[in-house]
This record gives structure tokens, sequence and C-alpha cells, in this order.
């Protein structure tokens, strides 16, 4: 009970804070880059592939990978699309 309260004043104190559009630009950027980061780590996770195997297959550096997967680097679609390739996948963009 307790934890739901919690996420009840968090929801309302994140919406208030979502209204000052300078915030809310950072937010989503911020997001932006977890999810990124969250995508490639699994995706390379299931393709059973190191950091290092990855960069080798996609010319991408490792120290780039390393980066992105720790969310302090928002990758371009290029740079996306150049892993996804050297891990057979695809990269799926979608808009809601």
């Amino acid at each position: 009970k307790e934890s739901e309260e919690f996420m009840r004043s968090f929801n309302s104190m994140l919406d208030e804070q979502m209204d000052d559009p300078e915030f809310a630009t950072v937010f989503e950027a911020e997001i932006e880059r977890l999810n990124a980061a969250v995508a490639v780590s699994r995706a390379r996770e299931e393709a059973r592939l190191t950091q290092e195997q990855l960069a080798e297959r996609s010319g991408v550096s490792r120290v780039t990978i390393n980066r992105i997967e720790r969310g302090k680097l928002n990758p371009s679609m290029k740079t996306l699309s150049r892993l996804a390739r050297a891990m057979g996948k695809q990269v799926r963009v979608s808009i809601s």
C-alpha cells in the first residue's frame, strides 16, 4: 500500500512538472535515451554477442556501444540501424 501511495504522489508531481515545457523536453529526451539503452542492450544479449563482437560486426566502436547501453549517449538512427543490422535485426520507430 505504501508503494501505491508513493507512485500516486510521484505521478502527481511528474504531471505538474510536465506542464513546464522545458522540463518536458528534457524529460522526454532522457526517456528516449534510456529506451535506446535498454533496447540495444537487450537485443545484443538476445543475439548472444559481446560488446566487442557487436563492435566488430557493426563498425561502431565498443566504447560507443558501451555509452549507448549505459544511457550516456543518445544514438542516431544511422548508428541504431548499423547495430541492428549487425544483430540481424531492424529498427522500428513508433509514434504514439
